[in-house]
């Protein structure tokens, strides 16, 4: 997918060397990155290839740079307010590569009207669901273990449709954007999904997740139409193989999401109150006409699993990661994997 040119021009040598690294090592990057510390060689290259992005230092910004084979110039300020020369957009150049890139992502997005029918080039993503009517029965630590081991193998979204899954305390990061953004985002008309899906990912031991909603109510106003529309996108685009999700339970389209799931796998207690809501939940499936969902779901049950005190860059190498390496393997030879 790396066919347009994104083009880096600062006469500090090391910063630009150094940015063009980083750019170059994210997946999540469409570019061809090219580094230039003068004007000149930057002229000479644009004058017989187009560049779809000039990020250009302000101390470098000319009047010459407007005259050259670019469509879209961002200017690497070193304040954070705005640059004050004509440009489209600035950036704050002293912050990290990672949230450099994440605002030219966002940027490029809007700017591109064009949508991108992926869907002729790829299959369908693979939907996996994780849902339990139980609360507090390793659920979540269940999903990441089983997204970051399939990481290894293939690419990986998850997705938390919780409430309240507190991902910054359990990331320990804040989050510029997330999955609400996204969703406003896939609202609007002129949209690139793929560009603006590549900015608001974050990764932890392989996996790429969209982080889950700041506040409940972004989850409860959302349609079940918009749900799936939300679905469909992800599932025409060439990005991913497979799809993680942690689905709870303030849904409107919960039924739709269980439904939409190639595979559900649902967490059990061993105690009578996780019995009795499990007991609850299926009879509710086969009174509302979708037992097909209880055809598809493999129940699990967990005992005590050491190691996921160590946070969830751990969890693989914990005793639900092995757990998880076993129920792998013994899908693969049923034929799921």
């Amino acid at each position: 997918m790396r066919n347009c040119i994104l083009a880096i021009c600062d006469v500090e040598q090391t910063y630009a060397y150094k940015l063009m690294e980083f750019l170059n090592q994210k997946e999540k990057n469409p570019f061809i990155i090219q580094a230039f510390t003068t004007v000149e060689r930057l002229a000479g290259y644009a004058s017989e290839n187009r560049i779809e992005i000039l990020l250009i230092s302000e101390s470098a910004m000319e009047e010459s740079i407007q005259g050259m084979n670019v469509n879209h110039i961002i200017v690497l300020s070193g304040s954070k307010e705005k640059a004050t020369c004509l440009c489209e957009k600035s950036i704050y150049k002293y912050q990290s590569s990672e949230h450099i890139l994440e605002e030219i992502m966002c940027y490029y997005a809007e700017q591109t009207a064009e949508k991108k029918n992926f869907h002729l080039l790829q299959k369908d993503i693979r939907m996996i669901g994780v849902y339990s009517p139980v609360k507090r029965i390793l659920k979540t630590s269940f999903a990441l273990t089983m997204g970051q081991l399939l990481a290894t193998e293939h690419r990986v979204l998850y997705v938390n449709l919780e409430s309240y899954a507190g991902f910054e305390t359990l990331m320990d990061k804040q989050f510029d954007n997330d999955l609400a953004d996204f969703l406003f985002y896939l609202s609007q008309e002129n949209r690139d999904m793929d560009m603006k899906l590549r900015s608001i990912v974050q990764q932890i031991e392989g996996l790429d997740y969209i982080p889950p909603v700041s506040s409940p109510l972004d989850l409860q106003c959302v349609s079940t139409e918009d749900w799936m529309m939300f679905l469909r996108e992800i599932s025409f685009s060439s990005l991913y193989d497979i799809m993680i999700l942690d689905i709870g339970e303030n849904l409107n389209a919960l039924p739709r999401f269980l439904d939409c799931c190639e595979r559900l796998y649902t967490p059990c207690g061993i105690d009578a109150v996780s019995n009795a809501k499990l007991l609850q939940y299926e009879a509710f499936l086969e009174q509302s006409g979708q037992s097909r969902v209880l055809e598809k779901t493999k129940k699990l049950t967990f005992g005590f699993m050491k190691g996921l005190e160590y946070g969830p860059e751990h969890l693989m190498y914990s005793e639900l990661g092995e757990y998880v390496k076993r129920l792998i393997e013994d899908e693969r030879e049923e034929g799921l994997w």
